[in-house]
């Protein structure tokens, strides 16, 4: 076992491990090493080699059984990304291979490292195409152009390119649905304010002939107050009238009284 190769991105992330809860959970050594000690060397590594971007650097790190082991780690960045291949070996079992055999180690090595780079350079063009593929498809979803599905090529990756796709496409699913959920209710407000504009238009009308009744109510009321207040000053001067008749009827009775007197003393003469 010569060793262990993992893949990180601009901040330290790991993005490909042979561990996958490091890469399902994104572990950061260098932000983990400020709360936890045993990330502390592998978090300055990653720092110097995010820094040099291409190189190789010796490292003490502590592997999976706790046990703390110095590393030599080769690097260099992906093309078309940010991300950046790392390849790791034990330094005892390189100093014990050395001793079996030092040209056949460092051949070995070579080999490995010019394997993975070829191996992370296609792998690199093909990860690299399909995030611009999706960059692409993600640029016209941001501008609300739904037409198109994501293709299938990359939706049957199986790797954390294919889980992209895969949200996008359910992304452009659910844009669709809200879509179309939008336009039903768009045409029912629509048919709903056709109605309410036959109704308004129908209201005025009414309010209209209700406005003409009302005016001419007014002017009834208007001429039955005229009319009212012309029978009240007949009705005064009636009663001036009829104070005058008694006040006369009152005189012609002294009258007739005096007439009916003087007939009796006429009668008696």
């Amino acid at each position: 076992d010569l060793g262990f190769s993992y893949i990180i991105n601009s901040k330290g992330s790991i993005m490909a491990h042979s561990n996958e809860n490091m890469v399902l959970q994104q572990i950061n050594p260098i932000e983990r090493m400020e709360n936890d000690e045993s990330y502390t060397d592998w978090g300055k590594a990653l720092s110097t080699i995010l820094e040099q971007k291409t190189g190789i650097i010796t490292h003490r790190n502590v592997n999976e059984n706790k046990i703390k082991e110095n590393l030599y780690a080769g690097f260099c960045p992906i093309p078309g990304t940010d991300w950046i291949f790392v390849n790791a070996s034990n330094e005892n079992e390189l100093r014990s291979s050395f001793s079996k055999g030092r040209f056949g180690m460092q051949a070995a090595i070579y080999s490995f490292l010019i394997v993975n780079i070829i191996i992370v350079y296609f792998v690199g063009k093909r990860i690299t195409k399909s995030i611009t593929d999706i960059t692409v498809l993600t640029e016209k979803i941001a501008s609300l152009d739904i037409s198109e599905n994501i293709p299938d090529r990359l939706l049957g990756l199986r790797d954390e390119t294919g889980v992209l796709a895969r949200s996008m496409q359910k992304i452009v699913d659910n844009l669709r649905k809200i879509i179309k959920e939008i336009t039903d209710s768009s045409l029912s407000v629509a048919s709903t304010a056709q109605e309410l504009t036959a109704s308004a238009q129908q209201s005025a009308a009414t309010i209209e002939e209700i406005s003409k009744a009302v005016d001419n109510i007014a002017k009834g009321a208007s001429e039955q107050a005229k009319n009212t207040e012309t029978g009240s000053r007949h009705a005064s001067k009636l009663g001036e009238i009829i104070d005058l008749n008694k006040i006369l009827m009152n005189d012609m009775n002294k009258a007739a009284e005096k007439v009916t007197k003087v007939v009796e003393e006429g009668l008696s003469e």
